[in-house]
């Protein structure tokens, strides 16, 4: 037969273990939030509150884990020489198994979260390894140059290098150095292989005349033009369904800005002459 005294004092502790803790963190919280809320807000707290506040959470925890094993202790005296129901056994043998499912439970939910934890953390370290694979494999820009094929037509020479085969794209702007406005751009797709190539792109000084009558004079005219332009251009991968399930959660956010890594970047200058009557 259960003995009953020793049964609610085994159920006083136990709920003493979770009375206590649980008691002592809803005191810290609740004071902390009352704190902030009306006595100091976001300026400098006082020293003095770094140990006031748990130190009443931890009087306030200890007090509610001594009362749990003291009505334990208590209630079990009632039935130290007297014959109890089978209620009352029932009772007791439901006070002692309800904290240790809750400390079961408890210990379940740390093991899941620190399961998932250590997932997110392990498909985290294969993302963030594929994409070092993917950005060291990504073509790139490793050359530019724009030259002149005769008095009228010009074109940009760009090399382009890496180990990734694949649709990307090619964008490119001719800009003055003195304004940020494109005189002329265009662009398009192009499937590169894992080798070095070169992309060949011609354009004229009509279309830099025409270009920069519209956006820089407004469709004025009666002007000399000798100074240098800037030839940009940019490389960015077109990436499929499977390569972007890859990638880190950050980088997607990044995809197609400047901060990407996976975009490559070129600039340079070249001299033009030229008048709009």
């Amino acid at each position: 037969m259960i003995n009953l005294r020793r049964a609610y004092f085994i159920a006083g502790v136990l709920w003493a273990l979770i009375l206590g803790p649980a008691v002592a963190l809803g005191t810290f919280a609740f004071g902390a939030g009352v704190s902030w809320l009306y006595l100091f807000g976001d300026n400098p707290w006082p020293s003095a509150v770094e140990w006031l506040l748990p130190s009443i959470a931890l009087v306030a925890g200890s007090i509610t884990a001594v009362m749990a094993v003291w009505l334990g202790y208590a209630h079990g005296r009632k039935f130290a020489t007297s014959e109890a129901r089978d209620s009352e056994r029932r009772k007791a043998i439901l006070l002692v198994v309800a904290p240790i499912v809750i400390f079961a439970a408890i210990a379940l939910s740390i093991w899941a979260r620190t399961s998932a934890f250590q997932e997110a953390m392990s498909v985290a370290v294969v993302r963030e390894s594929s994409f070092a694979e993917f950005v060291a494999s990504n073509q790139r820009i490793v050359s530019l140059r724009v030259e002149y094929d005769n008095d009228e037509d010009l074109r940009a020479f760009i090399g382009l290098n890496g180990a990734r085969d694949g649709m990307y794209r090619l964008s490119w702007r001719v800009s003055l150095s003195t304004f940020d406005s494109a005189v002329i751009s265009g662009g398009h797709g192009l499937e590169l292989h894992g080798k070095a190539s070169q992309e060949v792109i011609g354009f004229s000084l009509s279309e830099l005349r025409s270009g920069y009558q519209a956006e820089i004079l407004s469709g004025g005219t009666g002007v000399f033009v000798d100074e240098p332009f800037e030839f940009d251009v940019s490389l960015e991968p077109v990436i499929g369904a499977e390569e972007l399930a890859q990638l880190p959660p950050g980088e997607l956010r990044r995809l197609g800005t400047e901060d990407s890594p996976l975009m490559s970047f070129a600039s340079t200058p070249f001299p033009v002459t030229f008048v709009i009557p």
